[in-house]
């Protein structure tokens, strides 16, 4: 995972935890990126599965080393 990976995938995270919603605009001031790189961070991601978005349930599921953590966004 590349430095800014790991803080996107850090924010993520720490706003899942505390119950925040995580939205594109927070991550481009958190971050100093644009939307375009931003999308494709998350889609990087993705595809590594450290993040899951369940549309369904309007959950983020962020993996940590050896399971799942459940988050409402």
């Amino acid at each position: 995972m590349s430095d800014i990976e790991r803080k996107v995938f850090r924010i993520i995270f720490n706003k899942t935890l505390s119950h925040d919603p995580v939205t594109l605009k927070l991550l481009k001031i958190k971050t100093g990126r644009t939307e375009k790189e931003l999308r494709q961070i998350v889609k990087n991601l993705i595809v590594q599965n450290r993040i899951i978005w369940d549309k369904e349930k309007n959950k983020w599921f962020v993996y940590m080393e050896d399971k799942f953590i459940i988050s409402k966004v």
